[in-house]
């Protein structure tokens, strides 16, 4: 799966990642996705991470708080995908 393959990659996500699957989601243009990101935009956030490319994020309510703005998110995937590979 080249998705899966993707996880690889140092710095996997990055903020451009998170915004294009934030703008896809919500069906807008990527310059429109802003930084701060809502509770069910998380939730799809969430699921299309776990989804798209086949990891699970087992998120403490912390790290949920810190996945509210696009930087956030982004490192918060990076650490559980550290986590995962050991």
């Amino acid at each position: 799966m080249q998705m899966a393959d993707d996880l690889r990659h140092a710095g996997w996500p990055a903020r451009e990642d998170i915004i294009a699957i934030l703008a896809e989601v919500g069906q807008r243009p990527p310059e429109l996705v802003s930084e701060r990101i809502d509770s069910l935009e998380l939730a799809r956030l969430v699921y299309e991470m776990e989804y798209r490319y086949d990891v699970h994020l087992d998120l403490t309510d912390e790290r949920l708080v810190q996945m509210s703005t696009v930087g956030g998110a982004a490192d918060v995937v990076r650490a559980a995908r550290a986590a995962a590979d050991g």
